[in-house]
């Protein structure tokens, strides 16, 4: 039961990331922000509150919410189970399927809780612009395409990494003779291997 324990926290987790990364305001600022502290146990001002609420009340938004975090989160939660030589074939389907379910099942739940988060990060007037603009045609469109967005952007971004590996060996070479360190070509530990 350890197993099937460790890989429900697994999906849970990865579905709440998927979840930040849906969400256009949160997932734009993910992409760009540095890691944010430890959520605050304190409450939110219950005006940023209310205005997050009403926000994400907009026609569709809890939906898309949910079933973004969902397109993000079941691939890569496939993947996962399916490297994973003690989950057994047969339970594959069973498992995503039960994690939808119960996501989908709870998703006022999560729209609450993705308000609490706003509440916190957002004032009153940026909340209302918000939600003023996720009824607009075009605050719609963004929501509905975000996950098609985020997904082209990580792709491209991989790609585009990659042409900046040799810049940022030269750079962290560079850097390592200037501090008089060994360089990992140098060092006796395999780490010339892993990078």
């Amino acid at each position: 039961m350890r197993g099937l324990a460790r890989w429900v926290a697994e999906a849970a987790l990865l579905a709440c990331l998927s979840l930040v990364a849906s969400t256009p305001a949160i997932g734009a600022w993910a992409q760009t922000a540095p890691p944010p502290a430890a959520p605050s146990a304190q409450e939110p001002d219950p005006a940023r509150l209310e205005a997050a609420r009403a926000a994400l009340a907009a026609p569709g938004v809890g939906e898309r919410i949910i079933e973004g975090a969902l397109e993000l989160a079941l691939p890569a939660l496939r993947e996962m189970i399916e490297a994973d030589p003690a989950f057994r074939e047969e339970w594959r389907e069973p498992f995503l399927d039960a994690i939808a379910a119960e996501y989908r099942a709870n998703r006022a739940g999560m729209v609450d809780t993705l308000a609490r988060v706003y509440a916190r990060n957002f004032t009153v007037q940026e909340l209302r612009d918000f939600g003023a603009f996720l009824r607009t045609a075009g605050g719609r469109a963004l929501f509905e395409r975000q996950v098609i967005v985020m997904g082209e952007a990580s792709q491209v971004g991989a790609v585009f990494g990659q042409t900046l590996v040799p810049g940022i060996t030269q750079r962290f070479e560079q850097t390592l003779r200037e501090r008089g360190l060994p360089l990992p070509a140098d060092a006796d530990d395999g780490t010339r291997q892993q990078l």
